[in-house]
């Protein structure tokens, strides 16, 4: 039987005993967390050597920088192969974002019809990609000369508005994508630390949907002259080695009414495709097409200035309707179709000229009795 005084006794010793225990149990739980953070720690930097074969203080060459934030370059084994115009092998490169991406297949097979020669296409294209990516991969590139270089952009860029003014920079690098790029390739690693603490804490938007708080910035245009800075260094790079580029203006398409609700609730005329995401991705709704057109601008100004481009107006040639748009800028298949005939057939009145034999071919296609 328990007496007063043991009770007593008993609470006392339960009461010196319950600080110790939680004591024990935060240090408990702290070294858990060191332990757990250490583990991840180590789990990194194992990735980094294995992946981008890096030492253990995280140092890299160049080429497995370029590697992590293109690999599709180096997995295209454009980097290991002989790329010549002068053999029998129509070989294509593609610079662009998930549009042209979604549109290769149609545009393989069509220029395959056309030209009636084996085609290869190289696709360095990725969805949120922009003008800048594109300048980048191709300038990754030692000096092969393609049969033909598309590009096609407008809309990506759209994104790097959507910050205040002093914050923007020519270069992209207030965007969190680009600075990183900056960063890994002056400093030459990988390593977490100097990614966390050289590159998240002053990047401004991220390469993705812009955030919620900063869409507006979208209202002032900042990326004219920088996109077609970029676009225009692909061109003449193009030029210097002997390639010929085909240029585009970019097709959209707003449907009429256009509200965030009304896509969602697909009340809309889009068609159905393998994107559709609505305009908030890119930014608001009232300033996208604004700078698509300045965009677009862009890409005539400069079709106007080199003979050698092959331009291809399809803002003004792909109907804005859903029977070819999934929402504003990706495509059906019959507008991946209709788009891939606009380059084919421009692209074999430009070989044509150069090419009798093919020229002959395109006239007997175009013969009555065909």
């Amino acid at each position: 039987m328990t007496t007063p005084e043991n009770s007593s006794h008993s609470d006392t010793a339960g009461r010196d005993r319950r600080p110790v225990s939680l004591r024990r149990r935060a240090l408990f739980t702290a070294i858990y967390v060191v332990y757990a953070i250490g583990i991840v720690w180590i789990g990194l930097y194992v990735i980094a050597m294995v992946r981008f074969n890096a030492s253990m203080t995280g140092k890299v060459d160049r080429d497995a920088v370029w590697n992590v934030f293109y690999p599709k370059v180096e997995d295209s084994g454009v980097l290991d192969q002989q790329i010549s115009s002068r053999d029998s092998q129509f070989d294509v490169l593609l610079l662009g974002g998930s549009v042209l991406e979604q549109v290769a297949p149609f545009l393989e097979s069509e220029l395959k019809q056309e030209l009636q020669r084996p085609i290869r296409i190289f696709d360095f294209c990725r969805s949120a990609h922009t003008s800048r990516d594109s300048m980048l991969k191709y300038s990754r590139l030692a000096d092969p000369a393609f049969d033909l270089v598309v590009v096609y952009h407008g809309i990506n860029d759209v994104r790097m508005n959507c910050c205040p003014d002093e914050d923007f920079r020519d270069d992209y690098t207030h965007c969190h994508w680009y600075r990183s790029l900056k960063n890994r390739m002056e400093a030459g690693t990988m390593n977490l630390p100097r990614i966390m603490l050289d590159d998240f804490g002053h990047a401004v938007v991220e390469l993705g949907e812009p955030k919620k708080d900063l869409i507006d910035f979208g209202r002032n245009i900042k990326t004219r002259a920088p996109f077609e800075q970029n676009i225009e260094t692909i061109v003449q790079s193009a030029e210097k080695r002997g390639s010929p580029v085909v240029l585009m203006t970019f097709a959209y398409y707003l449907a009429p009414g256009y509200t965030i609700e009304k896509f969602k609730n697909r009340e809309l005329d889009y068609g159905r495709g393998a994107y559709e995401l609505q305009v908030e991705v890119w930014g608001n709704p009232e300033f996208v097409p604004r700078t698509i057109d300045a965009h677009n601008e862009a890409v005539r100004s400069i079709a106007q200035k080199y003979e050698s481009i092959t331009f291809v107006d399809q803002s003004r040639v792909v109907p804005r309707d859903g029977k070819h748009f999934t929402d504003i800028c990706h495509l059906t298949d019959h507008g991946c179709r209709v788009f891939a005939e606009n380059v084919a057939a421009r692209v074999v009145e430009q070989v044509a000229v150069s090419q009798p034999k093919l020229k002959a071919h395109v006239n007997a296609d175009d013969s009555p009795d065909h």
